[in-house]
């Protein structure tokens, strides 16, 4: 995925990658000095990346290349984040509510009777 986005969105483009336990980044500028609210987050050139991935964001500032990275990530979900330019991609199908809703059926529970955010 990483290989990917570099080669439609070029070497330089921003990413972070959520894995279970982290979550990893490659900005030009260190977050945690804006914002200290970011945490445990780790620095990463992304090179010999080989971490299980639940989630990649990439900053697209060209629709047609954030379309055509979708596209050639085809086994993934591509959804646009509502401010800025960033874009998630998630294995096809697998969101919180698809979870919700599993769980709701593992117990029995009409998803009309829960309330998630």
């Amino acid at each position: 995925m990483i290989k990917r986005a570099r080669e439609v969105c070029g070497e330089d483009c921003e990413i972070t990658i959520d894995t279970a336990d982290e979550h990893y980044w490659n900005y030009k500028m260190d977050p945690n000095k804006l914002d200290p609210s970011w945490g445990e987050s780790i620095y990463t050139d992304f090179n010999n990346f080989r971490e299980k991935a639940l989630k990649m964001c990439v900053e697209i500032f060209d629709s047609d290349k954030a379309k055509q990275l979708a596209d050639t990530l085809a086994e993934c979900d591509c959804v646009k984040f509502g401010d800025g330019e960033w874009y998630k991609f998630t294995k096809k199908n697998v969101t919180k509510e698809t979870a919700i809703l599993k769980i709701c059926k593992e117990c029995d529970i009409s998803a009309e009777n829960i309330m998630a955010f």
